[in-house]
Parts: C-alpha cells; structure tokens; sequence
C-alpha cells in the first residue's frame, strides 16, 4: 500500500494508510472472515489499473460487530498499473 493512500470506509469516513494500520494494530478494527466475490480488473490507455470486487467482510469496527456487503474499487497508478496504489472504496450493497 502507498504511504499516500486514502480509504473510504462505507461510512463515509476516510483514513490514512498510518491511520488504519493503528486502529487494526490497536483492535479498534478487527477483521475475522473475508469472503471473497466478483474480481475485475481493468486496464486504461495511460499504464493505470483499476481492480474493482465484492465480498462479505465480518468485523468488529468501532464496537459494531456484523457482517458488511462490499462493492470495492482500488485504483492504480504507473507502468501497467503497478507503481503505486492510488485509493480503495469500500461501498455497501445488498445481495
């Protein structure tokens, strides 16, 4: 992960990579189960990639325990999609 990245949590809220990475290390977020869905990935013109999936995330986040329906998309920079992660959304959805 980039240093610069930026995640949008389905909430709305964003964090950065340091900030994530202390609420996991810290157990604010815990991820117990990640089921994984649809993978697509596509290619543009300019050397960026897009990966974009679903999946079933079970966590405990900020206090609240459940099981979150994702629509992700992670965003790439560079040479064929490789030089640096630009961000990640996470978005709910119903099955």
């Amino acid at each position: 992960m980039d240093d610069g990245i930026v995640l949008r949590h389905i909430t709305g809220a964003t964090q950065t990579k340091r900030e994530w990475l202390a609420e996991v290390a810290n157990g604010s977020m815990r991820y117990h189960r990640v089921e994984k869905g649809d993978v697509r990935i596509t290619f543009g013109s300019d050397g960026s990639a897009s990966l974009s999936f679903t999946s079933a995330i079970t966590a405990t986040i900020w206090g609240s325990h459940g099981t979150w329906m994702l629509n992700g998309t992670i965003g790439w920079c560079g040479a064929m999609g490789f030089g640096c992660v630009l961000n990640e959304v996470a978005e709910g959805y119903r099955a």
